[in-house]
């Protein structure tokens, strides 16, 4: 974290957050938080998952009503009363799971957060918005140091781009406040790198920008100012320049470390049948698809995939876990039991609306049943049973939307892991996640593996992959072209893979770029 001359510490705070609480039934979100977020800075929010960031930033962009405590703006204090409110109020929210209505395009995105109603305006008044508002998200968005077609549908954009265009969206409405939840997530090294270089110039601009991340490799780069959340109230507020591991020690305070996690025993993983096998698979539409795709994971096994954002993962993930047909090549053997932990766990892992008893017995049902309907005492003694060791409360009746990320991601694990699968599939299962809880992730796939699952875990964290498995194939573009030993191969070199460097010989056997002199 670096102190900066053209720092807005000294000024006056466009929004402030003053002893705000908030509680959720028995559950107390918030408890009297006071935050400023000042133009020309970056505050960085952290905290473990649970302790209060997301419904801090709701409130103050008007998402939320608190139970007491005051938002002010220029020194004035307002009461918001809905998301047009905080809009009005000069805040973007970007949220972790996007809002934007996919079957639109860009410009349509930005002009029905305006609050535009095509059918009160004429078609040539109609005409005249969107050709002015596509003129102001391009410009938007070439200040911000990128291209943008405004035109574009949002179905059609990848991930990046769609984090990007937020972006320019909350520029072109003019926002002086902008929070960010986990913004890079999802994001590869690439597209983060862009998407920084925006916000740089955001800041530089006289934004005043709200970053809530568990990254803190980035918290440490870009921050000017630090507030750690625990248990719903305000624990450590650092300025200055904070390295990554005082940001840890702050995050951490006086709570249980996380032990050092234990990679499943080596064994020889040629010894037994593979759990799965894809032979030269192709599946989906060339980008983002899979072509000519071969790899094998055996008992006892963790096999990390490595690559570039885009490069195929999702629909790999879907092909090994059955639920994607390739449309050339063969899947052999199919698994008897396969686990799926999928990358967006709110979208495809929880039905957050629903309660949590009915969460974790997704896939059970025909188990459940008495005299072909649904036994009350048998699925609250299975959920139950799923459930011990997570650290989660016994109200299987509570509604998993009003769960933090982290316990929505142990709901998932619960449910996936605990009907003893041959195969586990986990897709960036981390995202999101703090320290402590993607820690207890990992820890739960190595005990997968030792029991002896094979487990293929697909991650944009090179760290993670040298952390956990005995072998890391490289996906580029669809196809693995590389398969190494952690013990013996360096991040560099994986990294020079997936971004392409790397070169293989005539009948496609894949090689790592040459190591470098030492």
């Amino acid at each position: 974290m670096h102190s900066r001359v053209a720092s807005g510490a000294s000024r006056a705070p466009v929004a402030r957050a003053s002893e705000v609480s908030k509680r959720f039934g028995d559950v107390v979100a918030l408890a009297g938080v006071s935050i400023d977020l000042r133009a020309g800075s970056i505050h960085a929010v952290l905290g473990h998952n649970g302790a209060g960031k997301t419904t801090l930033m709701r409130i103050i962009a008007g998402l939320l009503h608190p139970d007491s405590g005051t938002l002010s703006f220029d020194g004035v204090a307002r009461e918001l009363r809905g998301r047009r409110d905080g809009i009005a109020a000069g805040v973007a929210l970007v949220p972790q799971h996007f809002a934007q209505i996919t079957e639109m395009s860009a410009v349509e995105n930005l002009l029905l957060d305006r609050g535009h109603r095509p059918a009160a305006a004429g078609r040539r008044k109609l005409l005249a918005d969107r050709t002015a508002a596509a003129s102001g998200l391009s410009q938007a968005a070439a200040a911000l140091g990128f291209r943008l077609d405004p035109h574009a549908r949002l179905r059609d954009l990848a991930f990046g781009e769609r984090q990007r265009l937020e972006l320019a969206m909350a520029t072109a409405r003019g926002c002086r406040v902008l929070i960010l939840d986990e913004p890079t997530s999802l994001l590869g090294a690439a597209d983060a790198e862009v998407f920084f270089e925006a916000l740089r110039r955001m800041r530089d601009g006289g934004c005043a920008i709200a970053y809530v991340s568990h990254k803190l490799r980035e918290v440490a780069t870009l921050a000017d100012t630090v507030t750690v959340l625990r248990a719903g109230r305000v624990a450590v507020s650092l300025t200055g320049s904070v390295g990554e591991a005082d940001l840890a020690e702050a995050m951490i305070g006086d709570g249980p470390r996380t032990a050092p996690l234990a990679k499943p025993a080596s064994r020889d993983r040629h010894s037994a049948r593979p759990v799965v096998e894809l032979h030269r698979v192709a599946a989906g539409a060339e980008h983002g698809g899979l072509r000519d795709c071969s790899l094998a994971v055996r008992p006892h096994e963790v096999v990390g995939v490595a690559g570039m954002i885009g490069s195929g993962q999702a629909l790999l993930a879907e092909v090994l876990a059955g639920l994607a047909e390739p449309t050339a090549g063969s899947v052999d053997p199919r698994p008897r039991e396969a686990a799926y932990i999928p990358e967006d766990r709110h979208r495809d892992g929880v039905a957050a609306d629903f309660s949590l008893r009915d969460n974790l017995i997704l896939h059970r049902h025909r188990d459940l049943t008495e005299r072909g309907l649904l036994s009350l005492r048998r699925t609250t003694a299975a959920a139950a049973a799923a459930l011990e060791g997570y650290g989660l409360d016994d109200d299987l009746e509570r509604q998993v939307a009003t769960l933090s990320g982290g316990n929505q991601q142990r709901v998932v694990l619960a449910r996936e892991l605990g009907r003893s699968p041959t195969l586990v599939v986990a897709h960036n299962p981390c995202a999101g996640l703090d320290v402590a809880a993607a820690g207890e992730v990992r820890s739960r796939l190595a005990r997968a593996a030792d029991e002896g699952a094979a487990v293929v875990l697909i991650s944009p964290e090179l760290d993670e992959l040298f952390e956990l498995c005995g072998r890391i194939d490289v996906l580029f573009e669809g196809s693995i072209i590389g398969s190494f030993d952690p013990a013996a191969t360096s991040a560099a070199e994986i990294g020079q893979l997936i971004g392409g460097a790397g070169r293989r010989e005539a009948g496609g056997s894949p090689h790592p770029p040459p190591r470098a002199a030492a």
